[in-house]
């Protein structure tokens, strides 16, 4: 059942599309940071070594595009009715659910090993391109291994939001209007209280600079709070509601 499900998950066009999509986008966004650490230092506003952390933290963008794919997965089969055959092949909706969750998962560790592998990559490429050199340092590690970790947190959070809602459009349409749009925007209003939202949380976890946000172990706990509570409730619906 787990090789069926993720034959499902990979096997569409549409799967490797947002993925390569998500790596255009945050190709794009490391080389912009890249020039502006160029321009900072120039200025004196900035440091070599801070220049470097920011072009690995600009692949966190891969993290949206995981949340994305997360919620599509789940939600695919409920737009098509496909569930009420999925359950049925299935036997119990425990083990679906449990199933659907570990394929999630795989997703997640998918998005995360790209963005970790593409961040640890990326200074060699754009900071040169620059005219900058590397100046690596442990903030930088703790930094590649913070965007790998929000692949993973994200895309089980973007499940959550599909699990719950039962149609793609929906479900997409609420994860980017939340991470790029409510919770900034709250940010932005009050700093302090927009912490306890996800997005903001794994701010914290990639190791972003803003200095009103938590602490990673505080950000850490938010983050896995919110995947609870998220699938909990996914969990008690799909049990509980109607499949059609």
């Amino acid at each position: 059942m787990f090789r069926a499900e993720l034959r499902k998950a990979f096997a569409p066009r549409s799967t490797w599309f947002l993925l390569l999509g998500g790596v255009g986008f945050s190709a794009l966004t490391a080389y912009g940071y890249a020039d502006d650490g160029k321009k900072g230092i120039e200025a004196g506003a900035t440091t070599l070594a801070l220049a470097t952390d920011e072009v690995p933290r600009a692949w966190m963008t891969l993290f949206l595009f995981a949340a994305i794919a997360g919620a599509v997965f789940i939600s695919r089969e409920f737009d098509s009715r496909a569930i009420v055959r999925t359950v049925l092949l299935g036997q119990t909706r425990t083990r679906v659910f449990a199933t659907k969750l570990a394929v999630v998962g795989t997703i997640g560790i998918l998005y995360g090993l790209v963005a970790m592998i593409a961040a640890v990559i990326s200074p060699f490429v754009f900071l040169p391109m620059a005219g900058l050199e590397v100046e690596w340092t442990a903030s930088t590690t703790l930094t590649v291994l913070g965007v790998g970790a929000c692949g993973l947190l994200a895309a089980l959070w973007g499940s959550g939001v599909g699990w719950l809602l039962r149609s793609r459009l929906a479900s997409v349409a609420v994860v980017v209007l939340f991470i790029l749009l409510v919770e900034p925007g709250l940010q932005r209003l009050w700093p302090e209280a927009a912490n306890g939202f996800f997005s903001i949380a794994l701010s914290s976890i990639y190791l972003d600079q803003k200095p009103e946000l938590l602490a990673v172990p505080f950000a850490t706990v938010i983050a896995l709070a919110w995947i609870v509570v998220l699938l909990a409730a996914s969990f008690l619906t799909f049990r509980r509601r109607d499949l059609r």
